[in-house]
């Protein structure tokens, strides 16, 4: 086997990879309640709950996953949680207003 960096395809692999197996993993306990609530009614209170949490692990975790496999969007995200809370990216600021600025605001200096 060689040493060789990943290359684009080996590393799209693993994404989709990665993806598909959160995919089942967030999926698996909502096909599991359906299963199982078509068989009987006398279900556990907070396996419905359950159910529907496992499901928005996997909105949750797309965006996560991504940032870590991807270097491009890994960037994007940065930029934009930096943005969103007002951290200076050294190019670009948020002015106390909100607005989006390309330099940075002026502040009033007191004598």
């Amino acid at each position: 086997h060689s040493t060789e960096r990943s290359t684009p395809g080996r590393k799209a692999l693993t994404t989709v990879c990665l993806l598909s197996g959160l995919f089942i993993l967030s999926w698996a306990p909502y096909l599991a309640y359906v299963m199982w609530k078509s068989k009987t009614r006398n279900i556990p209170d907070g396996v419905e709950l359950f159910a529907f949490q496992a499901i928005q692990l996997n909105s949750f975790g797309n965006p996560i996953l991504y940032t870590f496999t991807n270097k491009r969007f890994g960037k994007y995200v940065v930029g934009l949680t930096k943005r969103l809370f007002g951290i200076s990216t050294g190019k670009n600021f948020i002015s106390k207003s909100g607005q989006f600025c390309k330099s940075k605001p002026m502040t009033s200096v007191s004598q």
